[in-house]
């Protein structure tokens, strides 16, 4: 769970993004069902979902913050999931400076997401168009508010 951005100052937080440099994205585990109903055009329109699951955020002493995030589309037709892609992708940065955890786990919480976020949109992209469903590209992932001062309310919304 990412710290409590109410208690985070803003300059201090936007000074540790200037600080961070990152090290890498790596895709840890994914998985992909697809029935075949979804190929039937004839059938009620399906209906789409995006979650995004609370990073793991671990801070190490030299500077090291990394975190597992995840991901899962689901469309369904009617209440019967018919394409279900999830995947977990493990993302580094280094920090000048370092920094503490709640500040880490902000930081992992919008940054780190907003970083592996394309990994995964181009993951569903991929897989559903050679299995040949006629799904829509995920949307774009943006939080709102846009300012750190008012992100106590940290939902992910997609446009």
């Amino acid at each position: 769970m990412a710290g409590n951005a109410a208690t985070v100052d803003s300059k201090v937080y936007n000074a540790l993004i200037g600080h961070a440099t990152l090290r890498g994205i790596w895709m840890t585990e994914s998985r992909f069902d697809m029935s075949p109903q979804v190929l039937d055009p004839d059938d009620v329109p399906l209906s789409h979902s995006l979650r995004t699951h609370d990073v793991e955020v671990t801070l190490e002493d030299e500077g090291v913050v990394y975190g597992f995030v995840r991901f899962e589309a689901v469309s369904r037709r009617k209440r019967k999931r018919v394409i279900n892609v999830a995947a977990k992708y493990f993302v580094s940065y280094r920090v000048e400076g370092g920094c503490d955890q709640a500040m880490a786990e902000l930081f992992m919480d919008r940054v780190g997401k907003l970083a592996a976020y394309p990994y995964f949109r181009a993951l569903v992209a991929s897989l559903v168009g050679q299995a040949g469903a006629q799904v829509p590209t995920l949307p774009i992932m943006t939080f709102q508010p846009r300012s750190i001062r008012y992100a106590s309310d940290r939902e992910t919304v997609a446009d």
